[in-house]
């Protein structure tokens, strides 16, 4: 296993450059974003810190989201470039091969910043005692359609000790609270790490969130600083598209899991969105051919690598989580 390792800094005190630049560029990924694309840039045009640049990457969209994002006016200028359709990683990419500031923020088009996101994490950069900071989220709402608060959905809450050297701890589960939207990152880390991965249209920031933390440091302010709309056609709706790249996710860090110890919670998850799919989807042949016999010997190692075997000796855990589907209650 590659474990946390720290990039030296090119001298002075504070994180990789000049402790002076605090300048900050906004990605925004957009396909299809009509209905919200215009809140969010709003929300980044009244940041109390405003940021150098906003660069609009056009995901190939073909509503009216051009025409809205050239007639938004603010102080802070607006980058708008259109491509062909490639997906939310590609997106971003392309937004951060244009950035020049030395910190980027990722906002999704369909939602969007209370007024302090970007003032109160510059601060905690400046503050932190972590010497190789790369990367600070925040916690979060959840919002609707019309921008209003819902207080009816789970919202995962910070570990306070999920900071510093946190690589262990997100290999177990994605801790990284915010989503894409909530963090903000040195555009030179992101340089050292390589961007997202453009294989992955889910748990992307998942991965990219490993990639720093096996180099670099975390931290997170502890205050609402994002929201994040839940509405009908929100990619997490996608249930075959997440399940295949869930998996693909898993084929990918299965050996780092394996050698860190959560090879079995991973087994188990894999085991429990099976059951999820069932019968949706044709769920064991798509995991016997998205994950490699070495990622299944990793993943299943109890019995060797056979998910049929492995299925079995979670049989009570398959079926109660079936039979709850059935009955139309959460699994």
């Amino acid at each position: 296993m590659i474990g946390s390792s720290h990039s030296p800094q090119p001298g002075g005190s504070g994180p990789f450059q000049a402790p002076d630049d605090w300048s900050v560029d906004v990605v925004i990924p957009v396909y299809n974003g009509a209905p919200y694309i215009e809140r969010a840039l709003r929300s980044v045009l009244e940041q109390d810190h405003p940021p150098t640049r906003i660069i609009v990457v056009d995901d190939g969209s073909t509503d009216a989201t051009a025409d809205i994002v050239r007639g938004v006016r603010g102080e802070v200028p607006i980058r708008y470039f259109h491509q062909e359709n490639g997906g939310l990683s590609s997106a971003r990419n392309a937004g951060i091969r244009l950035c020049s500031s030395r910190f980027v923020a990722f906002l999704d088009a369909d939602d969007e910043w209370y007024p302090d996101k970007l003032s109160r994490q510059l601060a905690l950069f400046r503050e932190s005692s972590f010497p190789h900071l790369a990367a600070v989220y925040c916690r979060y709402d959840i919002i609707d359609e019309g921008s209003v608060v819902r207080h009816d959905c789970h919202v995962v809450e910070p570990d306070p000790e999920n900071r510093g050297d946190i690589f262990q701890r997100i290999l177990a589960a994605n801790l990284v609270t915010g989503s894409g939207s909530g963090i903000l990152v040195l555009r030179e880390a992101l340089g050292e790490v390589g961007f997202f991965d453009e294989t992955l249209s889910a748990c992307e920031d998942w991965d990219m969130w490993l990639r720093l933390a096996r180099r670099y440091q975390f931290d997170y302010v502890d205050g609402k600083l994002v929201k994040i709309r839940r509405h009908g056609s929100n990619m997490q709706k996608d249930d075959t598209r997440m399940f295949v790249n869930s998996l693909t996710f898993y084929n990918k860090w299965s050996e780092e899991a394996f050698r860190a110890g959560h090879h079995r919670a991973w087994g188990n998850a894999v085991v429990c969105r099976i059951a999820q799919e069932l019968p949706r989807l044709d769920s064991l042949r798509l995991t016997r051919s998205l994950l490699d016999p070495q990622a299944r010997r990793f993943l299943f190692n109890a019995t060797g690598g056979s998910l049929p075997l492995f299925l079995l000796l979670r049989a009570p855990t398959v079926l109660i989580i079936v039979l709850k589907r059935m009955l139309g209650l959460k699994p």
